[in-house]
């Protein structure tokens, strides 16, 4: 299986959700094949990442829209961000059973696509929530 985990750091952003996501990454890291997709935020864990696990890094198109609303995190429009995800699959030829997704700025969108794909929203805002969806292109 591949288990694809998108997730960011940096020194606004913090660690948590890297160090959240490679503890999941180690659980299934026999038998499953690990990548992760991540922004290239000033400060991000994307070198610890990639001394255990393939990492695709994002360009961040501006790094003065990133302040400490968690909305801004991604650097741009969320749109954007997922369109740059989707190319990086495609362009890897990746087809992911799973994509992970620990980040507060991405969220469901009401499209809907016909895949068996799966994917995994994990967010920690006010209360721990977890969405799980028959396709990951639900959220983009």
């Amino acid at each position: 299986m591949i288990i694809v985990f998108r997730v960011d750091s940096s020194n606004i952003i913090g660690s948590g959700h890297v160090q959240r996501c490679l503890n999941f990454a180690q659980l299934y890291e026999n038998k499953n094949t690990i990548l992760f997709i991540t922004k290239k935020h000033l400060f991000s864990l994307s070198e610890k990442i990639k001394k255990k696990y393939t990492c695709y890094e994002l360009e961040l198109e501006n790094f003065n829209k990133v302040n400490l609303d968690y909305n801004t995190w991604l650097g741009e429009e969320e749109l954007i961000d997922a369109e740059k995800t989707i190319s990086v699959l495609k362009k890897n030829n990746i087809d992911a059973d799973w994509l992970i997704i620990d980040h507060y700025a991405i969220t469901p969108t009401k499209k809907k696509n016909e895949t068996k794909r799966r994917s995994l929203k994990i967010a920690k805002i006010a209360s721990y929530s977890v969405y799980i969806t028959r396709s990951f292109y639900d959220f983009f």
